[in-house]
């Protein structure tokens, strides 16, 4: 794969590189052999990283922060690699406990059945996406809808205030002639109140 040339390896890579490729498993002679070798295992995890074949890109499903990964396989080897620190994980030899042609026939078997996978979700992820695409428009179009009833009801509701207004304002004018009405008559019995 391209990409890898310079990618970084972190220490965690690269005792797992020395502990599971020279079966070093004491801390001391690990901490010396990476010190000793390390350019030459950051070159050799490198090329797995070259020649390998991603696998998997997608969420860490090992972890809580659900950081976007790359799996790389060379071999019966699987690399990890963190997708925007562009810097290698850790790595482990897939190994079943039989014979190496055994863990071959495993990992072609995997990788038929990931590759059936991986067609089957880009196919339903086109047909999600066309779905989405259509409920964001459906969901627009009630946005619009409601906008527009919002607003009718604004104006039944400003309609609705002008017609009290119109009725406080047709009493208020009953109340003026009831007045004078009043007061007409209170002239006509000689009193200035009722």
């Amino acid at each position: 794969m391209e990409g890898f040339e310079n990618i970084n390896i972190s220490e965690h890579c690269k005792q797992r590189y020395v502990e599971r490729m020279k079966d070093i498993t004491d801390r001391q002679e690990l901490r010396r052999y990476i010190v000793l070798y390390e350019q030459d295992i950051i070159q050799n995890i490198r090329k797995m990283l070259q020649f390998g074949e991603i696998i998997y890109t997608g969420k860490n499903f090992e972890a809580k922060d659900n950081k976007i990964i790359h799996i790389i396989l060379n071999g019966a080897w699987l690399v990890f690699v963190g997708k925007d620190s562009q810097t290698a994980i850790t790595m482990y030899k897939i190994d079943l406990g039989l014979d190496e042609d055994f863990n071959k026939d495993y990992i072609q078997k995997f990788l038929e059945k990931l590759k059936g996978i991986d067609q089957e979700y880009q196919e339903q992820e086109e047909d999600i996406r066309n779905s989405v695409l259509e409920m964001d428009q459906e969901m627009e179009e009630c946005d619009e809808k409601i906008e527009e009833h919002q607003k009718l009801i604004r104006d039944y509701e400003n309609r609705k205030a002008g017609i009290k207004e119109s009725k406080r304002s047709l009493d208020v004018y009953l109340n003026e002639i009831d007045l004078k009405r009043r007061d007409i008559i209170s002239r006509l019995i000689c009193k200035k109140a009722m």
